[in-house]
Formats: structure tokens, C-alpha cells, sequence
């Protein structure tokens, strides 16, 4: 009896699986490469009026921002040179692809709720050109009335 309850009462240790990369092979290679960032919109609200539109720029910002997409869904940021985003694409929330309009993926990052959104929109620009949400910028400033919009990409 005694031995049941010990048997009974034992339970294993529940380790999570580990986060790994989804696969980034088919109409996701376009993802795939090294993107350099060259520019980020930024909206500057008043209380009356319109806003005003600014550009942040790798010349304006003093600082280069660069990430790599490998096939295997790995994201890694890098500042100057410096790593500071080492990220695994680890869930395919929604996904789109069409070589005339837009091309995105929205994508859960290192197996938590965090999205990362990448878009392509082919009429407006080349097949290497691309805009995300978050990297380097992601900000609202209700203090300041500045928001980053649009952080833009041009693959190597």
C-alpha cells in the first residue's frame, strides 16, 4: 500500500519542449536574408490639426540596424555590429502571400505571445524592400506625440 501511494504521489518533471524555428522555405524565402534597415516613419500628433510625418534614418539616429531571417526561422538584430536581438520564429499566426498586392507574415517569436509582422507590398516597391512594426523601433511617446509607424528594409 505503501508503496502505491509512493508510486502514485511521484510525478515527473514537466520540462517544456524547446522553442524551435519554423520553417522559412517556399513563398517564406522572400524573408529569408540579410535586411538593412534605412528608414523608419514616425507620426507627431498635436491636439489640433494634422500630424506631422518624420523620418528616422540610420544617418539621422547615429546607429546602423541590421537583422538576418534564416530558413530556419531564426531572427538575429544586430545594433552597430553588436547582437541585440537573437530571436526564434517560432508560430505562424497569419500569412499571405501574392506577387501582385502584399505579402506578409505575422509570426509568434520564441514561443511566447510577442508577434513580429513582416510585410512586402509589391506595387510600391522592389522584390527587396520590406516593412516591419517592431526592430529598431517600436514606440509611443504619448509625452513627446510621436509614434513609430513603419520600420523599413532593404534586403543585401
Amino acid at each position: 500500500m505503501i508503496f502505491c501511494f509512493v508510486l502514485l504521489s511521484c510525478t515527473k518533471d514537466k520540462t517544456p519542449l524547446p522553442c524551435s524555428g519554423i520553417s522559412m522555405t517556399g513563398e517564406r524565402e522572400l524573408f529569408v536574408g540579410k535586411w538593412h534597415w534605412y528608414g523608419t516613419t514616425v507620426m507627431e500628433w498635436f491636439d489640433v490639426g494634422n500630424p506631422i510625418f518624420h523620418d528616422y534614418t540610420p544617418q539621422n539616429q547615429g546607429f546602423e540596424y541590421y537583422f538576418t531571417l534564416s530558413s530556419d526561422g531564426i531572427y538575429k538584430g544586430y545594433r552597430n555590429d553588436t547582437l541585440i536581438h537573437d530571436l526564434i520564429l517560432s508560430k505562424v499566426d497569419y500569412e499571405k502571400f501574392n506577387a501582385v498586392t502584399t505579402s506578409t507574415m505575422t509570426i509568434k517569436i520564441n514561443c511566447l505571445s510577442e508577434m513580429l509582422e513582416i510585410t512586402h507590398l509589391t506595387p510600391n516597391s522592389t522584390k527587396d524592400t520590406i516593412n516591419i512594426h517592431q526592430y529598431p523601433f517600436n514606440f509611443k511617446d504619448d509625452e513627446n506625440h510621436l509614434e513609430s509607424l513603419r520600420n523599413f528594409f532593404v534586403k543585401e
